[in-house]
């Protein structure tokens, strides 16, 4: 009887012993094969993910008025890096910011701008653009829907390839002429690789930055995109004369005339802004981004030659001056130099303002004083500085010896596009500081 008690219990827990080791073994399965899916599930979405991340160059088309405005944007680093390229130039987005796993917002902030991409597959996009315009800031947002796709190499024009192309590099005396008949001087300066043909419009207020494209035997196709603006040039070479059409994507249509020279030049950008007669001296009081008033008399500036840049965040040629200026500065401040930057934004809300100019000081590290003088709009803007002629332009840029005198006024402003012209800028630049200093 106890024999047969003992074998019961010794069938019992053998059989207890087996139940739970079956218990555990179906657990572990179970959890194995959950953590198993996770991970696999997990590697696909990242490989889904990884397949769908853009690189390389993009060919983004706008169409405004008829006209197609073809630029570049090209990806880098998973999509974290984008620029805008412009011939050599590689202008960058502040940020790029992902929206879900097909959708990736492009943001300019210092233009108010945004380009919305929307991924169709690895190589072909749909987007959108918008900006902001006018003095209140109002958003203009382009509601049409283009394309872009991927590209190769650099061609922004799919013009036809010929055994010979006409030579558009080197300097050309310019006219550009509106819908009313009339006429302002520019220069070109341009190069040319092959097809590829890169450089800029000078005109005596400031240049038209990067502008690229190709050209086909006799004829050409010249663009450029700058976030705020977009700019299209099409037209002809015949000998040594040019004649082309040229479109702003923000509207307005002039004809370009031009003329090869390789002594064209602009009117003396010293005497387009100067003094009134009976003043020799500036003087101010603006408030700086965080609403303290700044005067030119305060020790801060005494005995110091300063140079004085009229700008404003929205302006490209101020923003290529500025990347001058903010590295210039930091070399050159214990020469005994101070640079104060006079803003004149769009916005009459000094917070607006103040934002704006701050989204600029950011993204160039600018490390010198800035001040919210006033709007953009000339008149305006030549109220707050009566002891000029006018503001005419910007940027324009003050010289001031140590004795508070001003020394010299450059307006307008030859940037990195235009090669040659923006070295004889800089040397002409640091000679005349480096003369004051030594005064």
């Amino acid at each position: 009887m106890k024999k047969n008690i003992f074998s019961v219990i010794t069938l019992l827990r053998f059989s207890l012993s087996f139940y739970l080791f079956f218990v555990v073994f179906l657990y572990s399965k179970n959890t194995f094969s959950q953590e198993s899916t996770k991970k696999n599930t997990q590697n696909i979405a990242q490989n889904i993910i990884q397949n769908t991340m853009l690189e390389g160059n993009f060919l983004f088309e706008i169409e405004d008025k008829n006209q197609i405005f073809p630029f570049i944007i090209a990806f880098e680093n998973q999509e974290k890096n984008a620029f805008v390229r412009n011939g050599s130039e590689k202008l960058a987005f502040d940020r790029t910011e992902k929206r879900g796993a097909d959708s990736l917002h492009l943001y300019m902030d210092i233009f108010e701008s945004v380009v919305f991409i929307k991924k169709i597959d690895q190589e072909n996009l749909i987007f959108q653009w918008e900006r902001s315009h006018n003095k209140n800031d109002v958003k203009i947002s382009r509601t049409i829907t283009y394309k872009a796709k991927k590209i190769k190499n650099l061609d922004k024009f799919s013009l036809p390839k010929v055994a010979k192309n006409a030579q558009i590099g080197g300097r050309w005396d310019v006219q550009f002429i509106d819908d009313k008949g009339k006429a302002s001087d520019a220069v070109g300066e341009f190069t040319q690789k092959g097809t590829q043909i890169e450089g800029s419009f000078l005109t005596p207020t400031g240049d038209y930055r990067y502008i690229s494209g190709e050209i086909s035997g006799n004829s050409f196709a010249l663009s450029s995109f700058g976030v705020y603006s977009a700019v299209l040039v099409k037209g002809n070479i015949q000998n040594d004369s040019l004649h082309a059409e040229f479109f702003g994507a923000r509207g307005g249509k002039r004809i370009i005339k031009a003329k090869r020279n390789p002594n064209a030049k602009l009117p003396d950008a010293s005497k387009l802004t100067y003094m009134k007669e009976g003043f020799d001296k500036i003087d101010f009081n603006f408030p700086n981004l965080a609403g303290e008033k700044i005067s030119f008399s305060d020790k801060k500036f005494e005995k110091k030659v300063k140079i004085i840049q009229l700008m404003g965040s929205w302006c490209s040629n101020c923003l290529d001056e500025s990347t001058y200026l903010a590295n210039w500065y930091k070399k050159n401040q214990k020469r005994g130099i101070e640079i104060i930057g006079l803003c004149y934004e769009r916005s009459p809300a000094f917070e607006q303002a103040s934002q704006r100019v701050q989204k600029l000081q950011k993204r160039l590290q600018i490390p010198y004083t800035l001040l919210i003088a006033g709007v953009n709009e000339k008149q305006s803007a030549s109220e707050t500085l009566p002891m000029l002629n006018g503001v005419s332009a910007y940027p324009t840029t003050i010289f001031i010896d140590k004795q508070d005198k001003v020394r010299y006024i450059h307006t307008g402003f030859s940037g990195p596009a235009t090669g040659i012209h923006y070295e004889e800028w800089q040397r002409e630049f640091n000679a005349l500081v480096d003369k004051l200093v030594k005064e």
